[in-house]
C-alpha cells in the first residue's frame, strides 16, 4: 500500500465505507473539529464555572495593542487570554 494511503480502522467494512470515502474525496463532505469541544461541552463548562464561582482570567487590551498581543501569543508569551476592549 502506498505511504500516503491511510489504512481503514480495524473492523470497518470497506464496502460500507466506500460511499463516505468517495464523498470526502470529492470534497462534498467535510469533517469539523473544534479544539475546545462541542457547543454542549461549552454549556457544561459554563454551568460548572457558575456553580463553583470560577471566573475567567484575561487581559483587556486596546485595539492598538492587538498586533503586539498576537505576536506574544504566537511566540508563546501571552500568559492570559487577551480581550480587545472597545470601551
Amino acid at each position: 500500500m502506498a505511504d500516503f494511503v491511510t489504512p481503514l480502522p480495524e473492523g470497518l467494512d470497506p464496502v460500507a465505507a466506500a460511499p463516505l470515502m468517495c464523498a470526502m474525496a470529492l470534497n462534498r463532505l467535510h469533517t469539523l473539529i473544534n479544539p475546545s469541544g462541542s457547543p454542549h461541552d461549552a454549556r457544561d463548562t459554563l454551568a460548572f464555572s457558575v456553580a463553583h464561582g470560577i471566573l475567567p482570567e484575561f487581559t483587556p487590551i486596546g485595539l492598538r495593542d492587538a498586533d503586539t498581543a498576537l505576536d506574544a501569543m504566537a511566540e508563546g508569551h501571552s500568559g492570559r487570554r487577551s480581550v480587545i476592549s472597545f470601551g
